[in-house]
């Protein structure tokens, strides 16, 4: 992403939007799957929002986040200190592709708007079953590409995220596309939601 001014205006307006577009809804569903204790994992954690939002509402889980960006993660790093989550909440500089962990290492794997990031995305769904549990659950949600999407567009007051909602959603898979990536993955058991503006996968490693 862009200098650190910009940096500080995404991490201002995604407190805004993000948790009511997507965090909101993973954390639902992280509850209806059971998962209270353990590990979990977010990728393409970016400033850590997502992350700390599942440490306030699972005192029993540990968060790990992983980024490319450095400068991302120092803002993180800097907000779980500020939250008092530095010993539940650790961030890594990692590229999703080649994820920092061992086998069966977490109970589920969390993603928001970090999928149509990932160059070649089945890879990193192989990487995604391969530290979860057996049984354990991944969370990928990202936009979903339809021409429809950019009335919402308007809604957003601030230019630098307006803009960097058009890119990403432009950027994102439709449903079809995402059906075909899960098809060349080594998960067997997932299926795939919408709603006017989000694509949310559920998969399940066996």
């Amino acid at each position: 992403m862009g200098n650190h001014e910009e940096l500080e205006v995404y991490n201002l307006q995604a407190k805004k939007y993000l948790y009511p577009l997507g965090h909101k809804r993973i954390i639902k569903s992280l509850s209806s799957s059971g998962i209270s204790s353990g590990r979990v994992l977010d990728i393409g954690s970016g400033t850590g929002l997502l992350c700390i939002e599942i440490a306030r509402g699972f005192r029993d889980i540990e968060v790990f986040g992983v980024d490319i960006s450095m400068d991302m993660l120092n803002i993180a790093k800097k907000a779980i200190i500020d939250e008092g989550l530095g010993s539940r909440v650790k961030f890594i500089r990692s590229d999703a592709s080649s994820i920092p962990f061992k086998k069966n290492s977490f109970e589920a794997v969390v993603s928001y708007v970090s999928l149509h990031h990932w160059k070649d995305a089945a890879p990193v769904f192989n990487e995604v079953k391969r530290v979860l549990k057996k049984d354990g659950t991944a969370l990928i949600y990202d936009l979903r590409r339809r021409e429809e999407n950019l009335i919402f567009a308007p809604l957003i007051r601030d230019n630098y995220m307006r803009n960097l909602f058009v890119s990403s959603l432009m950027a994102s898979y439709t449903t079809e596309e995402a059906e075909s990536i899960l098809h060349k993955s080594d998960f067997a058991e997932w299926k795939i939601r919408t709603n006017a503006i989000n694509l949310e996968i559920e998969a399940v490693a066996k």
